[in-house]
């Protein structure tokens, strides 16, 4: 599968730190649990929220076609992109 524009633009742009665009697709981080994690929502959908420290999925929901190739197109960019999520990880100092 390859990866969505509009994703590998957000989630992108949010290992770059940099805001989120006023579109469909935005990402967010939650410092608010242990480790930090990313939240990624379609519309206000929370689509997928990643444990960025141990690398793992902690909740997932799609309802629609669209929120499915979006949650797909993320995991396969978080495998991808797997050294630069790192990198974010390291300079946020968790």
């Amino acid at each position: 599968m390859t990866i969505m524009k509009q994703i590998d633009e957000c989630l992108t742009r949010f290992v770059q730190k940099k805001m989120p665009l006023r579109k469909k697709w935005k990402a967010y981080l939650n410092c608010a649990r242990f480790n930090p994690t990313l939240l990624l929502f379609h519309y206000d959908h929370l689509i997928l929220e990643f444990d960025l420290t141990e690398e793992k999925i902690l909740n997932q929901w799609w309802e629609r076609a669209a929120d499915k190739r979006g949650l797909d197109s993320a995991v396969e960019w978080l495998d991808k992109n797997n050294e630069k999520v790192k990198v974010f990880v390291s300079l946020i100092g968790r």
